[in-house]
């Protein structure tokens, strides 16, 4: 936690010290019995091995780059979510906002690519998602050595088509209730 950017990081690495250091009581590494101390060594050369090692499955990043949770990015999220739970309707691809508005209630139509719609939403049986399975997809891959074909490839019409089928279904229960 000490690693990470957040105003309480400090704060919650004491907390989460204080617990382990109640449950533990003999510590061993290979077999042999290790102090306290040298186990707190261990693990924080382990926390910045981890942190900050960039990786090739990462895309060259290292987890403390993309994973590092800082007091801006929590305004950014509530700010997110405020605006989402306004809206009447999230039309995205495979991304955060949509399965956020998924989560909160709010009819989404999905475009999906290099993802799978039967893998990752949406959920809810009003919602809709729009994809053509092209013939690498899905790949899950961020990047795309062919230009994302399977999202050029996907025309208008159909997204229109479920914007307005979800539109319709959302609005009907609406009333409904």
């Amino acid at each position: 936690m000490r690693l990470l950017e957040f105003s309480d990081a400090a704060a919650w690495a004491d907390a989460i010290e204080e617990e382990t250091d109640k449950d533990v009581a003999t510590i061993r590494l290979a077999g042999q019995v290790i102090t306290k101390e040298n186990a707190k060594k261990s693990a924080k050369a382990v926390a910045v091995a981890v942190v900050n090692t960039p990786l090739p499955s990462l895309e060259n990043h290292s987890f403390g780059n993309i994973q590092n949770w800082r007091d801006r990015d929590e305004n950014i999220v509530a700010e997110l979510v405020a605006l989402t739970r306004r809206t009447r309707l999230m039309v995205s691809g495979d991304t955060g906002p949509l399965h956020l508005a998924s989560a909160l209630g709010v009819p989404v139509v999905g475009i999906y690519g290099p993802t799978d719609p039967l893998r990752n939403g949406p959920w809810n049986p009003q919602d809709s998602s729009c994809t053509i399975h092209y013939e690498c997809s899905p790949c899950y891959q961020r990047t795309c050595p062919i230009g994302v074909q399977c999202l050029k490839k996907l025309d208008v019409g159909p997204v229109l088509d479920a914007v307005k089928k979800t539109f319709y279904l959302s609005s009907s229960l609406d009333q409904n209730q």
